[in-house]
């Protein structure tokens, strides 16, 4: 009985990674990826230079604000180098 639930753990986790390696194979993987990092990059610009982590503001209008203003900085900044009219790194 012990032995049976091994042989069938070990088939689920073999089946398991042999799916994991088809997706990290696939093309359209490696460009979520890149979307990815890229949104993760600018929520990380948004809290460590924006100020998000540390917030002084309690009031959700006020926060909304808040973030709208530092999400509209971090894209002129990225923009901005995107266009090449300034050497810009935004993390």
């Amino acid at each position: 009985m012990f032995d049976e639930a091994i042989a069938q753990q070990f088939f689920e986790h073999t089946v398991l990674l042999a799916r994991m390696h088809e997706l990290i194979s696939d093309e359209h993987f490696s460009v979520s990826l890149q979307v990815r990092k890229r949104i993760e990059q600018g929520f990380g610009w948004i809290k460590t230079i924006g100020g998000l982590r540390k917030l002084p503001l309690v009031a959700l209008p006020k926060v909304r604000g808040w973030v709208t203003w530092t999400f509209a900085a971090y894209n002129l900044i990225r923009l901005g180098g995107i266009g090449e009219w300034w050497e810009s790194s935004p993390a």
